[in-house]
């Protein structure tokens, strides 16, 4: 036998003893949605989960290079002079800058968006 058929036997066998192990599920409800409401969370609308989630992801972001503009900023006072490290830490403060002009531009362009699409602002 050659190794493709080896391989794509020992594949079949594999699969078919997985597939064995494979029983239905019978799911149901557990109460989930009464236990949300009474901990006040909203029961959602794939656009406010979606917006939620975008807002949360661009807040972190935001975080993120907050905290690199920081670094920068730490990075250029220890550089004592150094040319070279105050450019490399000058760079980082720049970047980070520009990333959260883009990522404030990106939260407003999505709050735009979704008040546009729900009336509402949806992102968090």
């Amino acid at each position: 036998m050659s190794k493709i058929n080896k391989k794509l036997i020992i594949f079949l066998v594999m699969f078919g003893v997985i597939s064995f192990f494979v029983v239905p599920v019978l799911a149901t409800d557990y109460g989930y949605k009464a236990t949300g409401g009474a901990a006040g969370l909203k029961s959602g609308e794939i656009t406010n989960i979606v917006g939620n989630l975008i807002g949360a992801g661009l807040s972190m972001i935001g975080v993120l290079f907050f905290a690199l503009m920081l670094f920068g900023g730490v990075t250029w006072m220890l550089a004592r002079g150094n040319q070279e490290m105050e450019k490399k830490a000058m760079d980082t403060i720049t970047g980070a800058i520009i990333g959260i002009i883009i990522v404030v531009a990106s939260y407003a362009i999505t709050n735009f968006v979704f008040t546009g699409i729900m009336g509402e602002n949806n992102t968090g």
